[in-house]
């Protein structure tokens, strides 16, 4: 099977010199590779190239998870039950 690397690089190998230059240009452009830091960064780095449309307001953050009480055996256990 290959893999999403792989196959980048297949493509990478079939292009000109000149594009393969300027492949390696952007990579070597700092942060090229890093990941975004916040959630606004990423929403920033999503509008930037068209995935997402522009925000009229700030991401808000998602409230405090909170487990919900279940009367019973774990739930774990009864899929465990049911894959016998």
């Amino acid at each position: 099977m290959t893999t999403a690397v792989q196959k980048i690089l297949a493509e990478v190998k079939a292009l000109s010199p000149a594009e393969r230059q300027e492949i390696e240009a952007a990579l070597r452009e700092p942060g090229a590779l890093r990941k975004p830091a916040t959630d606004e960064d990423l929403a920033a780095l999503l509008e930037r190239e068209g995935v997402i449309a522009k925000r009229d307001r700030p991401l808000s953050p998602l409230p405090a998870f909170e487990p919900i009480s279940v009367k019973g055996k774990p739930l774990s256990e009864t899929i465990i039950e049911e894959r016998r």
